[in-house]
């Protein structure tokens, strides 16, 4: 939702202007055009919005969606966060949803891996560790343009690639230009790539890991990486994804995120992760004789500028840890620690990642672990701890260095060590 969530809040403050200065009741005016020239909303197309908006509440009210829309097959109403309801068919309700078991058709087949150090063999029907060198060969294969690679100096061949000298391992580097799979009729590359690398491959870190042991992967001695210092531990290690029973007795696997190219990483596959991705500000109170109401923005939080100071001009790009902490104690109340970017805190809120506001003050609600289910608003003057609340399983910490995840105890200092990964 980090385009409708940006465009719905600016398309109310773009009523609330158009209904000020009488221009509603012309519809026959031209739309004005934004401040950047690239997008222009007219009368029919605000009031589609808002119908859009109310269909939304209606359901989050309780309604279910089937009584609200006309049939299954209009694309009318807003996106859940998770994904539920993109089908309104029966019993495709969870279809493209995030936490489902992914499909499979196909018989599974776990296959050996090979033998670890001590030459015990090892296996993909095991729930321990395996010990595989061939992931990271295949990735050598395809992203090494080196001369040691025997597939890039026959590509560099046969493609009219060119020597460009030592790259940073001291090795001689192949540039090989990208060429079309035709005569040349075609581009010889295309957006496709970029969205692969970035939807599917990053994707799988959404992919649920943990209780299952590790995929320890021998480095070669020809890798860059490869350190022949004695005594260097010349491996890489990954989580395998953890493993469930499925409803026939299979090994499943969840997938955390949608499986939609939809920018899912960005804002958040549970409503609670996307509480904390949003930009909040006190607005005056409608309703309460509060000194202010927090509301929603419409837009995504943003990471630190140089000051290093919350909602200054030179904030920009996604959100980081940082500057999601220092919101969640500033506007919400929270007070939130590593663990809580690692198994993110469950927040009292509706499917389309609206927080539900406390009696008291208005603010965020966790919902306790113990006692289970109930919940405490957030306080300003006093952040509650997040470590109280009950888990969505759903992390901050994926697309990360090995090193990069909170795990056992901080040092004593505050220099953030060189990355070391496994």
């Amino acid at each position: 939702m980090k385009i409708r969530s940006r465009l719905f809040s600016n398309t109310i403050g773009t009523l609330l202007i158009v209904s000020a200065t009488g221009w509603v009741g012309n519809t026959n005016a031209a739309p004005a055009p934004s401040a950047n020239q690239d997008l222009a909303f007219d009368v029919e197309d605000m009031d589609f919005i808002l119908k859009q908006i109310k269909f939304a509440e209606r359901h989050a009210d309780g309604e279910k969606l089937s009584e609200i829309l006309p049939n299954a097959s209009v694309p009318w109403g807003l996106r859940t966060v998770d994904g539920s309801f993109n089908s309104l068919l029966p019993g495709q309700s969870k279809f493209g949803a995030a936490d489902e078991f992914f499909p499979s058709d196909l018989t599974t087949t776990f296959r050996d891996a090979q033998p670890n150090p001590a030459g015990a063999p090892t296996s993909y029907a095991s729930d321990t560790n395996v010990t595989d060198s061939t992931p990271r060969l295949i990735s050598h294969l395809i992203t090494n343009q080196s001369t040691s690679n025997p597939a890039a100096a026959i590509a560099s061949a046969r493609e009219g690639g060119v020597n460009i000298g030592p790259g940073f391992s001291g090795i001689d580097q192949y540039f090989i230009p990208n060429t079309a799979p035709d005569e040349g009729l075609s581009a010889p590359i295309n957006g496709f790539l970029t969205f692969f690398g970035q939807f599917f491959d990053h994707g799988l870190d959404l992919v649920n890991k943990g209780n299952n042991g590790f995929v320890m992967i021998p480095l070669q001695s020809d890798d860059p990486l490869y350190d022949d210092s004695p005594g260097a531990m010349n491996f890489m290690a990954m989580p395998r994804a953890t493993q469930e029973i499925g409803p026939e007795g299979t090994r499943v696997f969840q997938n955390a995120t949608t499986p939609h190219v939809d920018q899912q990483q960005t804002y958040g596959s549970h409503s609670s992760s996307q509480i904390l991705l949003r930009q909040y500000e006190l607005r005056p109170c409608l309703t309460r004789p509060l000194t202010g109401c927090l509301q929603s923005t419409g837009q995504l939080l943003n990471g630190y500028g140089t000051d290093t100071t919350l909602d200054t001009g030179d904030d920009g790009g996604m959100a980081t840890w940082d500057t999601a902490q220092a919101q969640a104690e500033l506007k919400l109340g929270i007070s939130l620690d590593d663990f809580d970017g690692a198994n993110i805190p469950m927040i009292m809120s509706d499917e389309y990642g609206n927080f539900m506001p406390g009696p008291v003050s208005g603010l965020p609600q966790i919902v306790l672990a113990n006692p289970m289910g109930e919940l405490l608003e957030g306080n300003l003057e006093n952040p509650i701890d997040a470590s109280r609340a009950a888990r969505v399983n759903h992390s901050f910490f994926l697309d990360v260095a090995h090193s990069a995840a909170p795990k056992g105890t901080a040092d004593s200092n505050t220099i953030i060590n060189p990355r070391t990964d496994m």
